[in-house]
């Protein structure tokens, strides 16, 4: 094992298709593709777990989440664990990964976007904070460009709507979060209409009314 891991180059672009495919950055139908048409993939991983990968069913999603969990327990011997983390995650607030530290809070001047490292490896990752309405943060490595979903407020609240979250108001017509919501989005595009926020906001419009009718400014 220590032989195969000394000779492992760390740019080789076979290694970077296994560790998208243990991120779920790369389909399973791509990198059943790779393994067929790479000669180092062996060379990487070795014969046997080669033979198990080539052996694997990718239409089966039980025999490729077991797949996955062997070259991952075969990669933490030598790359961080971040590494092996997807590129985004949605994580409930309070569940930060312990593995981050936090370098940099509201950066561009955004209240909800912050800059964290990898007390390990010093990889940067960026952590979208949504606090009022959905209660999430959404986490994504960082690359050269900011996401579109952590370009404004109302793409990172669409991004939350997007992934199914549910929630629910015992009187949504009594509520501090959702006129805060109304407020924060409005400051942002001052013609965003009350079908949008609503449509954003996951609440019927006649509740969005109220509070946009009423002139309910929650900072006064």
């Amino acid at each position: 094992m220590s032989s195969m891991i000394e000779n492992i180059d760390f740019n080789s672009q076979d290694l970077k298709q296994l560790i998208y495919f243990l991120r779920n950055d790369l389909s399973n139908r791509e990198f059943e593709k790779c393994l067929y048409n790479s000669i180092e993939i062996n060379d990487i991983i070795g014969n046997e777990l080669y033979l198990k990968a080539i052996s694997t069913n990718f239409k089966q999603k039980n025999e490729v989440e077991n797949l996955k969990d062997i070259i991952r327990e075969f990669f933490l011997k030598i790359l961080c664990s971040c590494q092996l983390e997807p590129s985004r995650k949605v994580s409930l607030m309070g569940r930060k990964p312990a593995y981050l530290e936090q370098v940099e809070r509201c950066v561009n001047g955004k209240f909800w976007l912050h800059r964290f490292r990898c007390n390990s490896c010093g990889d940067k990752w960026l952590m979208a904070a949504e606090e009022i309405i959905y209660d999430t943060w959404i986490i994504e490595r960082e690359s050269e460009l900011i996401p579109d979903i952590f370009l404004t407020y109302q793409d990172l609240m669409e991004f939350n709507k997007s992934t199914g979250i549910q929630i629910r108001y015992e009187n949504p017509y009594i509520s501090m979060e959702i006129p805060s919501a109304i407020q924060i989005l409005k400051e942002e595009d001052k013609s965003i209409s009350n079908e949008r926020l609503s449509n954003i906001i996951g609440v019927d419009i006649d509740v969005i009314n109220h509070y946009t009718d009423n002139n309910i400014d929650i900072f006064k």
